[in-house]
């Protein structure tokens, strides 16, 4: 974890943004797991050579007839979802404010492979701590993006990002004058995560 120096509020104007999937996709799919041509596998071998296939047709099983996508969006459209055109993307990001007076922003990055979703039960004990427990004193307020090609953060064809580009797109995903400093946080497990988070102090 770092304390980034202050910054001025700057950057393109965000836009709401609410998780929505047409049904179309979904029905495709489904059709796609019910296509699902399964291959052989030498007999006892479990994980030897790739992924076991009872454990494959099981989660391809789950897929099809019990997720639920559409509790999904409804969890995570709890928080108050953006997105705003970034060095030629639209960025999507989370923006969570604190209670109390004087919240300290902070920056979520996730990793790779992953997505916000890893934080839908941090982030209401890090903006409303006394919901939990905690003093009103001790809140941030988050700012959570989807990595550049990652989650909402992506569409068909968009130019390339590699760490450096990731923490300065970051860098200006700035959305409140709560700017005076910032800490940044990454997911340690995984190099892309932290990688961005270091650059950005």
């Amino acid at each position: 974890m770092a304390i980034a120096p202050a910054r001025e509020p700057h950057g393109p104007e965000p836009l709401p943004f609410t998780i929505a999937l047409d049904d179309g996709v979904l029905l495709d799919l489904k059709r796609r797991l019910d296509a699902t041509r399964w291959p052989d596998e030498i007999a006892g071998s479990d994980w030897a050579f790739g992924t076991d296939l009872r454990y494959l047709r099981s989660l391809v099983d789950y897929w099809r007839t019990s997720f639920d996508w559409r509790a999904q969006e409804a969890m995570l459209n709890r928080f108050h979802h953006f997105t705003a055109p970034i060095d030629g993307i639209d960025l999507h990001f989370i923006h969570e404010r604190g209670e109390g007076q004087a919240p300290l922003p902070l920056l979520l990055t996730h990793g790779w492979p992953g997505s916000v979703v890893e934080f839908h039960e941090l982030i209401p004990l890090l903006t409303h701590p006394t919901a939990h427990g905690g003093d009103a004193r001790d809140a941030f307020t988050v700012i959570a993006p989807s990595i550049p090609g990652h989650g909402f953060s992506f569409s068909p064809n968009q130019r390339r990002f590699g760490l450096r580009e990731i923490a300065d797109t970051f860098q200006t995903c700035w959305v409140t004058g709560d700017t005076r400093r910032t800490v940044t946080t990454g997911v340690r497990s995984c190099r892309r995560g932290s990688g961005t988070s270091i650059r950005q102090a």
